[in-house]
């Protein structure tokens, strides 16, 4: 099936049991589940790459917005990572999947997934998938105001019914 690893509650990883080539194709769905929660797997979609239709331009504009409102809870969760060697704040780079020529600062397979009930955003979750076998959650976050109610445990456990299912 699968299992979660790791010493520390910020990192997991996932062994993955399903292929994950597919996974781009789920971005910006947004998935219900129970009590009227809905979660969606999103990637940042930039200006440079060919938008071909309205539905992309629409795509585009909705996974850019809900990952900047991510960025903020990320912010208002953790301190700022920044590199020592270039002064990069990580965070954002991260969040919007940005590539580099530095391997430490190379986000390019990272996916967010973010948990919403009523069009609020209310937990997110960084996720790098490893080939077809390891996904790793290295931040999951939750907005201050719905803590201590389940909501990490909710985005969980969506994120683990994609990538065992």
């Amino acid at each position: 099936m699968y299992s979660i690893l790791g010493p520390e509650p910020k990192s997991s990883v996932i062994v993955v049991t399903a292929h994950l080539d597919g996974l781009h194709s789920h971005v910006g769905i947004i998935n219900h589940i129970a009590d009227g929660f809905s979660w969606t797997l999103l990637r940042c979609i930039r200006e440079d790459q060919k938008v071909h239709s309205a539905q992309r331009f629409a795509l585009r504009a909705e996974c850019n917005s809900k990952l900047a409102i991510a960025l903020t809870i990320m912010e208002e969760c953790f301190q700022s990572m920044v590199d020592p060697r270039t002064g990069i704040d990580m965070l954002p780079h991260l969040l919007y999947n940005w590539s580099s020529e530095f391997s430490r600062l190379n986000f390019h397979g990272f996916y967010s997934v973010v948990l919403e009930k009523d069009d609020v955003l209310i937990s997110v979750a960084s996720i790098r998938v490893h080939g077809s076998a390891v996904a790793e959650m290295p931040l999951i976050a939750t907005c201050s105001n719905y803590r201590r109610k389940g909501m990490c445990r909710r985005l969980m456990a969506a994120i683990e019914e994609v990538f065992t299912s």
